[in-house]
């Protein structure tokens, strides 16, 4: 996939390096060849691997489409949701070309290993920002479902903005309801 150009709803894209990937997906950094701004590409794959069963494939379609619409909607109303600038799909795979960051959870690795802190007001920054993100989804009724530093990215040119993404198993509440218990949601472990 590394080296592929595609075709974004117009917009050209380069395909670079495997960044993520997840439960359906892959995530590649890449490059608007327009502007030459740097972008991930998420792409999800709508057929299902070994068993290939139809159930598997439509759910992988919702999946995309549940998440497409949360983060559109979101973005609108959340500062800390991850932007998405283009998205398209085809009967085998859904694409969503947003914001390129590195993940929160490797740059507190990094400092894990060197051995050095995290400088306070980082903690104090990423900290507020995580809290808000959760807050103004909270607010709207909205759950996330597999809150972690893997899911928070860190924007901007000093990179010290966060945004989160990953809202595959995002819910929300109907109204005049403050929690639902769920056997299992997240990330295993």
């Amino acid at each position: 996939m590394a080296g592929r150009r595609i075709l974004v709803r117009g917009i050209p894209y380069q395909i670079e390096q495997q960044i993520g990937h997840g439960l359906h997906s892959l995530v590649y950094g890449g490059s608007d060849l327009r502007t030459g701004q740097s972008v991930a590409i998420k792409i999800t794959n709508f057929a299902h691997g070994s068993v290939g069963s139809k159930a598997d494939t439509e759910s992988r379609q919702q999946s995309f489409f549940k998440e497409i619409r949360m983060l559109l909607y979101l973005q609108r109303l959340n500062p800390y949701i991850i932007r998405v600038f283009a998205h398209d799909y085809n009967n085998a795979q859904g694409i969503i070309v947003m914001e390129r960051g590195e993940t929160l959870r490797d740059t507190l690795v990094e400092y894990m290993l060197n051995g050095m802190p995290l400088p306070p007001f980082l903690v104090h920054r990423f900290w507020s920002q995580m809290v808000e993100s959760i807050f103004y989804m909270h607010r709207i009724g909205i759950v996330h479902g597999d809150v972690k530093p893997e899911n928070f990215i860190q924007v901007g040119s000093d990179r010290t903005t966060l945004r989160l993404i990953d809202m595959g198993i995002s819910f929300q509440l109907p109204p005049n309801v403050t929690s639902r218990l769920k056997t299992a949601a997240g990330t295993p472990g």
